[in-house]
């Protein structure tokens, strides 16, 4: 999975395919998981969840909207470029795959 910014074309790319506002993806949640012994916050990859691409700053941000049980949540600059011009991406992304591989 890659997602990356295309400086010629000026947009987000997801495994090769334009991401355009409004994109059903999917991105991958992180578990939070804390040190009984230093209060030591640490983060695994957690489950898969279907999200909805909106894009700002001139297409150079995207952010994520995901439903759940009726409550929206977004997820800030799940991509975008960073003051020094270079491109991030904090969160994996995905096009759907459907429920077969978990």
């Amino acid at each position: 999975m890659a997602t990356r910014w295309d400086d010629t074309q000026r947009r987000w790319f997801v495994d090769g395919e334009p991401v355009h506002a409004g994109a059903g993806l999917e991105m991958q949640g992180v578990v939070l998981e804390y040190d009984d012994d230093d209060g030591e916050e640490t983060g695994r990859p957690g489950e898969w969840f279907a999200v909805s691409i909106e894009s700002r700053d001139e297409g150079r941000v995207l952010d994520a909207y995901a439903t759940i049980h009726g409550v929206t949540f977004r997820a800030e600059s799940v991509a975008g470029i960073d003051d020094t011009g270079e491109p991030f991406n904090v969160f994996q992304l995905r096009w759907p795959k459907g429920t077969d591989d978990g």
